[in-house]
């Protein structure tokens, strides 16, 4: 298989295939021209991951798994909220939050999760319908 190349501002030098590329047929809110992401692992921990945008190497945000802080988590999905996810049973929905830094320290999106169908290679970004915060305070 085809191995592409691209050197981002902040991992260097990555390869990758075109099918380890996931779709997201709207992008993400307000980066709605990205529409082709890599999800990259971090090495020094487990519970911290990257989106990195496929056609822009300055482009990548933090992402972890939101019930690894918060517990209590939990999204009611609309019908067409994953309706370009492919997906058959929303069993094998990923979910994402993205992690946010400000001069309060970092805190997790939970407003509007990332889903993800990794067999699929499809993502989409929603607004929950729920009352989570844009911005939950991690503690240090």
């Amino acid at each position: 298989m085809r191995t592409t190349s691209m050197h981002t501002s902040r991992f260097g030098e990555i390869r990758y295939t075109p099918d380890e590329v996931i779709h997201f047929a709207k992008g993400l809110i307000g980066l709605e021209h990205h529409r082709h992401w890599l999800l990259l692992a971090e090495s020094a921990t487990t519970r911290l991951g990257w989106l990195q945008a496929a056609d822009a190497p300055e482009t990548a945000l933090a992402v972890v798994n939101p019930h690894s802080f918060v517990p209590e988590y939990r999204l009611t999905f609309v019908r067409g909220d994953l309706s370009g996810l492919e997906l058959a049973d929303s069993r094998y929905v990923v979910s994402l939050a993205v992690v946010t830094r400000d001069a309060r320290g970092a805190g997790l999106n939970l407003r509007a999760p990332i889903l993800l169908n990794l067999a699929a290679r499809r993502g989409a970004q929603i607004v929950s319908h729920e009352s989570w915060p844009v911005r939950f305070p991690l503690q240090p």
